[in-house]
């Protein structure tokens, strides 16, 4: 498991926001960071679209020098209806919240 620096990570998914917003039709898109129980930390997004809130993350592993790796490769989605886990990409975490939003 390669470990990187909570920066690096976060660094990457900030370069990703405008684009994220244009192939998805989002009116907003920023950030989401979660510290998880024991060494669990979430990130990813929270995105604004038909006017409601998601919070899209992934699960990343963070050990003693508080870096951080992958940990399930997959993307749940929280939302007011409830939690949504399973996606193996983003195409199918906006795929669902399009239905949502129908």
């Amino acid at each position: 498991m390669e470990y990187i620096s909570v920066e690096t990570i976060l660094n990457d998914f900030k370069e990703s926001l405008s684009v994220l917003i244009k192939q998805y039709n989002l009116a907003e898109a920023s950030i989401y960071e979660e510290e998880g129980e024991g060494d669990t930390y979430y990130i990813g997004y929270t995105v604004l679209k038909g006017g409601k809130t998601y919070h899209i993350h992934m699960p990343f592993e963070k050990n003693d020098e508080d870096h951080l790796a992958l940990g399930k490769p997959e993307w749940t989605i929280q939302a007011e209806e409830g939690e949504y886990k399973g996606y193996e990409s983003l195409d199918q975490v906006f795929e669902k919240i399009n239905e949502m939003n129908e």
